[in-house]
């Protein structure tokens, strides 16, 4: 018996060895770099701090300004050890909304084990010097997330979260827009883009963003709407007015580690000039998700959508001097029949961006803005604020404005879109970076103005809505709402199909069947956000009336 014990045991321990050997991803080889590592930060305020020529300041109340040159290592390293407080606060705001999501630690746990099997190869897809970069950005974590992994692995890892979130279309974390018009479309005849970055992980995830500005020693200059922990691009420009930006397609959940799609976007940024060597790039990465891509491009003045899946890509050019995206693909090989459906909130979306953009004359960057700051539906309906379907749904990391051809770019303040857009020209920025890191690198003067919906009792409502709605979800089965209560939170956003659910929901949990019907059915006279809550909606009452034959 004892001797069965220690072959049990012994197996036990060589596997338990075995799968954490699988698991465990190695650091990447790395010259000496003792010396860089020696300079100490020097904090100027207490939100401006440099690093030998890299530095990070406070633009305002949740934008950074970062500059960063160098070798990949270097870079990665500036980047973790200057903006250490961010990279907590990211990674505390995104490991909470987890856990908010996904409340069952136990759950947890195996997803923890079986998210680190499925990206056990996965610093193989990535190229050797974005490990290097991700390697060095990991020595400024915070040791109080190592219980989730080694902070490489963590950090790697979350590349690849941002492509799984867009692969979870039912989670509602994606449902981006974007556009680029040019010649009789603009007011100047220049290229001109307009981007909503709809990534939502938590209010507290997109409460501080990063505008990072980096020299790197290989590649162009370039600038990167990012955030804490990432070196990946979702919005970005180049030196030579080339822009990236991605949109998430509908994709079946990833089987195997691939590039990262926001890798895949850096790589093509840092080397590309033309959309034709942009294109070239993303033909020879192997993506997890599907994806579309959309390359402007100075030099040659055309904008190009690239439609890739792990196992196909095709493109499709600007036409009539126009290209608009949001989450289907359009080109013939591609594209999905399912999607052409006004069900669909990528579709609906796309025909409201359609609606917009004929119905203006032209577009400048104002006008730009005020497509972007969109919540209404098609033929200026009101669809409820928050709703999928509408082109600003009130999720927004950030929005951003592209002008390639003269280097400039807009960047959204919060809240969401409906903030100040500050202003930057990357020519100017790179003249006047590192050799001035005390005042900002905007130009402040050619900003464009909050929406004046911010100071609305509506948006303060629709504020009050969204705190109520985390609260009413969760309430326990023996707490009640008033009728007042439940009025006064209807009438917060009336319009909205999701109000109605919510407290169809409440009475169905307490078995109040005719009023949870009541209520499911005023939902439903609603436009609903998407194809996938309608058929969840219309179930749910189908269940209800069925109880009451």
């Amino acid at each position: 018996m004892k001797k069965k014990h220690f072959i049990l045991l012994t197996l036990l321990a060589i596997g338990i060895i075995w799968c954490l050997s699988w698991l465990f991803i190695s650091p990447p080889a790395l010259k000496d770099y003792a010396d860089f590592e020696a300079i100490k930060v020097d904090t100027v305020t207490e939100n401006h701090f440099t690093l030998g020529k890299n530095f990070l300041k406070k633009k305002n109340k949740n934008l950074w300004e970062m500059y960063s040159e160098g070798e990949p290592y270097e870079i990665g390293y500036s980047t973790g050890i200057l903006a250490q407080g961010l990279l907590y606060r990211q990674e505390k705001a995104f490991v909470s909304q987890i856990n908010e999501l996904i409340p069952s630690k136990n759950y947890l746990s195996f997803l923890r084990v079986l998210i680190a099997f499925f990206n056990r190869n996965l610093d193989a897809s990535i190229s050797e010097e974005y490990c290097q970069e991700i390697y060095g950005m990991s020595q400024g974590s915070n040791e109080e997330f190592n219980y989730i992994g080694p902070a490489y692995q963590r950090l790697l890892n979350y590349h690849g979260a941002h492509d799984i979130g867009h692969a979870l279309q039912e989670l509602a974390l994606v449902g981006c827009t974007s556009f680029a018009v040019k010649d009789d479309k603009t007011d100047d005849g220049k290229l001109l883009v307009g981007r909503n970055f709809d990534f939502y992980v938590g209010d507290e995830f997109a409460k501080e963003k990063m505008i990072h500005f980096v020299n790197p020693k290989e590649g162009y200059k370039f600038a990167s709407v990012t955030w804490g922990g990432f070196v990946g691009v979702v919005s970005g420009m180049n030196e030579t007015g080339l822009t990236v930006t991605i949109n998430a397609a509908e994709s079946e959940l990833p089987t195997s580690a691939a590039t990262p799609i926001s890798l895949i976007a850096r790589e093509i940024l840092q080397y590309a000039k033309t959309t034709e060597e942009a294109y070239q790039i993303a033909l020879r990465r192997q993506g997890f998700v599907s994806e579309a891509i959309l390359v402007t491009s100075a030099a040659d003045r055309k904008a190009l959508s690239i439609e890739k899946s792990p196992s196909a890509v095709d493109s499709l050019y600007d036409q009539n001097n126009q290209l608009l995206t949001t989450n289907h693909y359009k080109t013939a090989s591609m594209k999905s029949a399912t999607a052409y459906d006004n069900a669909y909130a990528s579709y609906y979306r796309m025909e409201r961006l359609k609606e917009m953009i004929n119905d203006t004359t032209v577009l400048g960057v104002e006008e730009a803005a005020f497509i972007l700051r969109d919540k209404r539906g098609l033929k200026n309906t009101d669809i409820g604020l928050g709703n999928e379907k509408a082109i600003n749904q009130l999720i927004a990391h950030h929005s951003i404005i592209f002008k390639p051809e003269t280097k400039e770019m807009w960047l959204s303040t919060s809240h969401f879109q409906l903030g100040e857009y500050i202003h930057y020209n990357l020519d100017s920025v790179f003249k006047n970076a590192p050799i001035s890191s005390t005042k900002s690198l905007a130009i402040d003067s050619l900003n464009i103005a909050e929406d004046p919906f911010v100071q609305t009792a509506q948006f303060k409502g629709y504020l009050t809505f969204k705190k109520l709605v985390k609260k009413y979800i969760n309430l326990a089965e023996e707490e009640r709402l008033t009728q007042a209560e439940i009025d006064d939170f209807i009438a917060l956003n009336p319009s909205s199909y999701y109000s109605h659910e919510i407290i169809g929901d409440y009475y169905a949990k307490r078995n109040q069947t005719q009023q949870a019907i009541n209520y499911y059915q005023n939902a439903l006279t609603k436009e609903v956000a998407s194809h996938h809550e309608k058929v969840n909606i219309e179930k749910k009452l189908s269940e209800l009336q069925g109880q009451t034959k």
